[in-house]
């Protein structure tokens, strides 16, 4: 009630759980449905984030090399694998859902590419292009806006004003961003669709330009 924190445990996972697979994400996900159903949802994942860069990246740059496939993006971080999880492998999961919003409290994951890997599994995702301060989100005020069901965009922009008046006050240099995207890229899949036949380097006001 009114953003109020009550800490419950609900279920505990075994010790040395990997929290960075696609399995430990689907296992969660199922978790709560069946402990909470509910006619509509919404997703709150918090941890680091390397938005449009592979797994591995920042703890090996230089080594980070996927021959042969697209450049992949990852979220999360397990700190006792140090294993991070693809954003393809995100959306495989979530994609079996489909989300209000989906609030992204972790660096770099507010980019079209990652906006664009998502595009199916929820109506507005809500995240910061940048990095993020390491408190996070202030749960404790943003909390009641996630539960608004009757208008998520309104409860999104206080969401991302409330994150940035938070730190704003606060006596901290910082670069505060935070996007909220409308899920919405329509337009765009006829241009996927001819990009994938070879059709490349296409625009809405120009013909498609056959590469093969």
């Amino acid at each position: 009630d009114e953003g109020k924190i009550i800490e419950e445990i609900v279920i505990t996972y075994p010790e040395g759980t990997d929290s960075a697979t696609k399995e430990t994400l689907a296992q969660v996900l199922s978790d709560a449905e069946k402990a909470y159903p509910a006619d509509t949802r919404g997703l709150v994942l918090w941890s680091h984030g390397s938005g449009f860069l592979p797994s591995g990246y920042y703890s090996s740059p230089t080594e980070t090399v996927i021959p042969d496939r697209n450049l992949m993006k990852s979220f999360g971080y397990d700190e006792g694998t140090y294993k991070e999880i693809e954003i393809q492998d995100v959306r495989t999961v979530l994609e079996k859902y489909h989300f209000r919003f989906l609030a992204l409290d972790a660096c770099l994951m507010g980019s079209i590419e990652v906006a664009y890997e998502l595009r199916n599994v929820c109506d507005y995702i809500l995240a910061s292009p940048t990095e993020s301060l390491d408190e996070g989100f202030p749960y404790e005020t943003m909390n009641a806006r996630f539960f608004d069901s009757d208008n998520t965009e309104t409860a999104m922009v206080e969401c991302a004003r409330i994150f940035y008046n938070y730190y704003a006050i606060l006596t901290i240099v910082a670069m505060l961003v935070f996007v909220l995207l409308k899920v919405d890229f329509g337009p765009m899949k006829k241009h996927e669709d001819n990009a994938k036949n070879g059709d490349l380097f296409t625009t809405p006001d120009r013909p498609y330009e056959n590469t093969k």
